[in-house]
């Protein structure tokens, strides 16, 4: 302190940033130094100076609010540090302080005017943070100052999101009868709906539902992102949960919405939990197992990637699966069970009159990709079950061509054999 007051007396400046940004009145304030700030404020430091380090806090009353430094932050009020100062991570001095669930803290700021409303750091606003802490007290002490229920931005999107995702039904229950709209995108889980489908409590879904939240509206709706899911019905097949899925269905919410990694409910439940009775479920709701979206193009594609027999069985014998459609990544169902080896899959779709020479993935068609991987009894295999060595892939090359360029003599002399015994039977 002496050292301090002495160089303050000779005119040391006591704004001056550190090389990592940060002043001295910053400092003193998280250290808890109580003498240190009083001396820098009465010697003229800047209560209101951005901090250059960026970072959690922004300004000195920030880091007070956010150490939890209450005789501080009333110190640097008296000073005339400004309650509603916006920066850094926390957003505000009130968002940092529910973020510490600070309750005295909480009450000065808003007695000296701290707007509750102030939008902007990680939770958005401070009602989110202090949803995403759980705490009731706060919650109700923010509402008692007319803070708006409906601010939208930060992790959750908005504070009824953040109750939903934290579960907690009594927060959920206050928000909703201050009239917290269940349909509010953005963040994290894209809607409250969304968020309690994610944690799968049925009674949180439940209750959303019956305060007018639309199962029908898709879960994301930002631009710019790879989500998982579409909608919260994707969600409920992705946890595997068939009460969630069945209330979700009950609600009218169509199983054929498209959007996420997926593409659709029935994708994600192929692919993810491959449970029959929600597949099922979705199937007898019309869910449509040839709409083509998603990374695997379509339900069957799906399947076939997780080579669940029963589930292909179950599309192509009673939903009329297409097995020749082409997209996802990888092709046609035909080459997705080619690439999984497996033969089972494989021979079912042939008899599901699955075409080996529709072309799709990097290869070409499915004997291309036989070819191409020196696969002597699949090329047999395919050969017999009507594929045409003929066809050029994308690189302008037949079987027979890949088959000599790569020196695959007994693949060669199988496709030539093929062709003479053809040419003879025609």
């Amino acid at each position: 302190m002496a050292m301090m007051r002495s160089l303050l007396d000779h005119g040391a400046n006591p704004n001056v940033n550190s090389k990592d940004g940060h002043t001295a009145l910053d400092i003193s304030v998280r250290e808890e130094a109580w003498d240190a700030v009083h001396l820098l404020v009465t010697a003229g430091a800047e209560v209101n100076q951005v901090l250059t380090s960026g970072g959690r806090y922004g300004s000195a009353l920030t880091t007070a609010c956010y150490w939890n430094r209450g005789d501080i932050v009333r110190l640097l009020i008296e000073y005339k540090a400004n309650p509603n100062f916006q920066g850094g991570e926390a957003g505000s001095a009130l968002q940092a302080a529910c973020c510490r669930e600070s309750i005295n803290i909480v009450k000065l700021l808003l007695e000296y005017g701290a707007d509750p409303n102030i939008q902007g750091g990680e939770y958005g606003c401070a009602l989110q943070a202090a949803c995403n802490q759980n705490n009731m007290e706060l919650v109700e002490l923010l509402l008692e100052y007319k803070t708006d229920p409906n601010v939208q931005g930060g992790k959750y999107g908005s504070a009824l999101q953040a109750a939903c995702y934290q579960e907690h039904m009594g927060l959920i229950k206050l928000l909703l009868e201050y009239n917290a709209d269940t349909n509010v995108q953005g963040g994290e889980y894209g809607s409250a709906l969304y968020a309690a489908c994610h944690k799968d409590n049925i009674e949180i879904v439940q209750l959303l539902l019956e305060h007018q939240a639309d199962p029908k509206i898709p879960a994301h709706t930002r631009l710019g992102l790879n989500d998982m899911h579409g909608s919260a019905l994707d969600a409920a097949c992705y946890r595997g949960s068939i009460d969630m899925v069945k209330l979700l269905l009950e609600w009218k919410v169509s199983p054929n919405i498209q959007g996420g990694q997926y593409g659709t409910a029935l994708q994600v439940a192929c692919y993810r939990n491959r449970r029959e009775e929600i597949i099922q479920l979705l199937l007898e709701n019309q869910a449509d197992p040839n709409i083509q979206a998603g990374c695997y193009g379509t339900a069957l594609q799906a399947a076939c990637s997780r080579q669940s027999f029963d589930i292909v069985k179950l599309l192509l014998e009673k939903y009329h699966a297409d097995p020749n459609i082409e997209g996802g990544e990888q092709g046609t169902p035909l080459h997705i069970a080619y690439y999984r080896r497996d033969m089972q899959i494989v021979e079912l779709l042939l008899e599901h009159k699955a075409d080996p020479n529709i072309q799709g993935g990097t290869h070409g068609s499915v004997l291309h990709a036989a070819v191409y991987g020196g696969d002597e009894d699949f090329v047999y295999f395919l050969l017999q079950h009507g594929a045409n060595a003929n066809i050029k892939g994308p690189k302008g090359m037949t079987a027979l061509e890949i088959a000599q360029e790569y020196g695959y003599d007994e693949i060669s002399q199988l496709i030539l054999d093929h062709d003479i015994k053809s040419e003879s039977e025609s």
